[in-house]
């Protein structure tokens, strides 16, 4: 997303002086969604994302209404529009998200049906330290790859956080 959001500024500025409202649009859009993120981190938000939603439109329009000179200029807003409908698109938008992916009966019937698993191979497997080792380990490895499948659900908390810094870096070059 940071990489996309560069690419629109380096057309804009391209484009030609008269961009410059787009590119100051771009700036604060891009400053107010890191401000979002951070105030979301340990909760989900529920605030600002529509306020983001209309800039990031109103910034679209503003692409839009551009009235190209030649055709450089007319593949630059091409270029830009491309990048700049592309990017909301692409995104996660992880902290914006309220219902939970994975939901409790799934859960349920997962967990249930691989004690059972195995429950079998325990049953079957013989009375020794290297079997029930064996067991105890492939049963930790199950659980930990469960463990990571519902930390990727919450993408600003936990273990496993996205990170930021790709859209620090675009805010320190967007409008340069």
């Amino acid at each position: 997303m940071a990489a996309d959001l560069i690419l629109v500024d380096r057309s804009l500025a391209l484009y030609g002086s008269e961009i410059k409202q787009a590119g100051g649009a771009l700036h604060d859009l891009v400053a107010e969604l890191i401000d979002q993120i951070y105030s979301s981190r340990g909760k989900l938000a529920t605030r600002g994302s529509s306020e983001l939603n209309a800039n990031a439109v109103d910034f679209y329009q503003m692409v839009r209404s551009l009235s190209p000179d030649g055709e450089s200029q007319k593949s630059l807003k091409e270029e830009a529009l491309r990048g700049a409908s592309t990017w909301p698109k692409s995104a996660p938008w992880p902290w914006r998200r309220r219902v939970a992916r994975y939901q409790g009966p799934f859960l349920a019937v997962l967990v249930f049906w691989l004690a059972i698993l195995f429950a079998g191979f325990g049953l079957f497997a013989p009375p020794n330290f290297t079997a029930a080792v064996t067991l105890g380990i492939c049963a930790l490895s199950v659980s930990a790859a469960l463990y990571l499948i519902l930390e990727m659900d919450h993408a600003l908390t936990g273990l496993m956080q996205i990170s930021i810094e790709p859209l620090r870096n675009a805010i320190a070059v967007i409008g340069r």
